[in-house]
């Protein structure tokens, strides 16, 4: 229903699974595995949607080092390289796709397994500084004329010189 407060909903979840706990199981893994039980309607709708495990804005390099402890934590798994290559990069998003191509002169995918994984490696560790301005963007943020009350407004425009700036000092160290 949509007049149904979500707040509430999850405070009388919480209180049920707090009633009992499954032969000695975690109270998390208990509602992880009961919550979706609870849910109808669109928010049912809205939870089959979403992709396995996936986390919404996580930052390259969080992604990779993710993916890096699964399949290390599942050593004997005997995938080949290049499909572990291969769905890492399905499951991208397309802009990432692009800086991906494009930071690697648009051959990604026909450089060899290793390579690849090696490449993905190197951008996880590059994109790390890609939230942290160097000194002249701090002063460039610091002078903004648009800035009210203490805030400073940053725009998609001045976001992406920064990535492409830290990108080809990186590409330079090379």
């Amino acid at each position: 229903m949509e007049s149904e407060n979500p707040y509430l909903h999850i405070k009388e979840f919480e209180e049920v699974c707090n009633t009992f706990q499954e032969g000695g199981a975690s109270i998390d893994l208990m509602w992880l595995k009961l919550f979706p039980f609870t849910l109808k309607d669109k928010a049912k709708i809205w939870l089959n949607s979403l992709r396995p495990r996936t986390k919404e804005n996580e930052k390259f390099y969080e992604c990779w080092e993710s993916y890096m402890e699964a399949i290390n934590a599942c050593s004997h798994h005997g995938f080949d390289t290049w499909l572990l290559v291969s769905c890492f990069y399905d499951g991208m998003s397309s802009s990432m796709k692009q800086l991906l191509e494009t930071m690697c002169g648009g051959d990604f995918m026909s450089k060899n397994p290793e390579e690849a994984m090696d490449f993905l490696s190197y951008v996880a560790e590059v994109s790390r500084g890609w939230d942290e301005p160097n000194a002249r963007e701090v002063g460039r943020i610091k002078s903004q004329p648009n800035a009210k009350g203490g805030m400073n407004v940053l725009n998609e425009d001045i976001d992406m010189k920064a990535k492409v700036a830290v990108m080809a000092r990186k590409l330079e160290e090379l």
